[in-house]
């Protein structure tokens, strides 16, 4: 994954304009959307709304030697 993002970021410092001013904005486009999802379930969560998914850890399969845990 790691390689694949050098690779690319190698690739578009090589674009010529407009294509690089293009990729610019979809990054800040793509990255002003995330700081909105994180500010909204921030707000939601300092308004109490807790997130509709399951918090809870699935229970640890047994292992040899070790005590039975007891399933929700």
């Amino acid at each position: 994954m790691s390689l694949g993002v050098v690779g690319l970021i190698l690739i578009v410092r090589h674009l010529p304009q407009p294509w690089r001013g293009i990729v610019d904005a979809g990054v800040v486009v793509g990255l002003l959307w995330g700081l909105v999802t994180l500010l909204v379930f921030f707000l939601r969560a300092l308004a109490g709304a807790l997130p509709a998914v399951p918090t809870d850890l699935p229970v640890p399969p047994r292992t040899l030697g070790a005590p039975s845990v007891p399933a929700p």
